[in-house]
């Protein structure tokens, strides 16, 4: 699913030039499916104008057990940024695999606690954590 802060055409009007226009129509065509976020989404983020966007980052994370993201590292500057769905998604006890924007070594970012023993979370936690090195979340990583 590919969440939208707004209908298709809305959205399209976000975008500067032609050349980023064409670029997120390649991106819908290879969507499976795409899907405004809700108004009762919207809502429940408190409104403003950010809100459309900090209810996609909502919906990415909804049924998600895990978050990939690419991020600076730095605190957030509002609702909806990388740095609170990341912290939204701990605090639901999924996991984080944090790439930095600057090219360092991807880390995993785990829920504390970690998620019960058993479970397709934990065990998921334990294959990452072979490959990438666990760190506890960082203080930055933080809802607005």
């Amino acid at each position: 699913m590919t969440p939208l802060p707004y209908s298709v055409e809305r959205y399209e009007e976000d975008f500067p030039d032609q050349d980023s226009k064409e670029h997120y129509q390649r991106l819908l065509w290879a969507s499976r499916r795409v899907l405004p976020v809700s108004d009762e989404l919207i809502a429940k983020t408190g409104g403003g104008g950010a809100a459309p966007y900090a209810a996609v980052g909502r919906a990415l994370i909804e049924k998600a057990d895990l978050l990939l993201c690419v991020w600076n590292g730095l605190p957030p500057k509002g609702p909806g940024g990388t740095s609170e769905v990341a912290a939204l998604m701990l605090e639901k006890g999924g996991l984080v695999l944090w790439i930095p924007a600057d090219g360092g070594a991807t880390r995993l970012v785990a829920p504390a606690p970690l998620p019960r023993a058993g479970s397709f979370r934990r065990a998921l936690h334990e294959a990452l954590a072979a490959d990438f090195e666990r760190i506890a979340r960082p203080e930055a990583m933080r809802v607005a």
